[in-house]
């Protein structure tokens, strides 16, 4: 879980984008929590020599959700439902090495 409220004409977020809940660069937004329970983006990481599966999915949305930072997939999924006009998927995987 990342970014709500990512405006259409921003074209990537910074490296090292991360934890706050509500950053003002590259724009003012809000950052939902993750799987692993922390707010904002945490990178590949995984066990040593066990390969991790990442999904990433972008949805174009007809309205800005009015949601607070830190709210978790769940509560994201529902406020989107019937709201998503268009969505993108990857999926990547990652192995750690020793």
């Amino acid at each position: 879980m990342a970014g709500l409220g990512i405006p259409a004409e921003l074209d990537g977020l910074p490296e090292g984008f991360k934890h706050k809940a509500e950053p003002k660069e590259p724009a003012p937004l809000r950052q939902g929590r993750n799987a692993i329970g922390n707010v904002g983006y945490d990178g590949p990481l995984g066990s040593v020599g066990k390969t991790v599966r990442y999904r990433f999915r972008l949805c174009a949305l007809d309205r800005a959700l009015d949601l607070p930072p830190g709210e978790d997939q769940a509560a994201v999924a529902k406020a989107m439902a019937g709201h998503v006009i268009d969505d993108a998927e990857l999926t990547v995987t990652h192995e750690r090495r020793g």
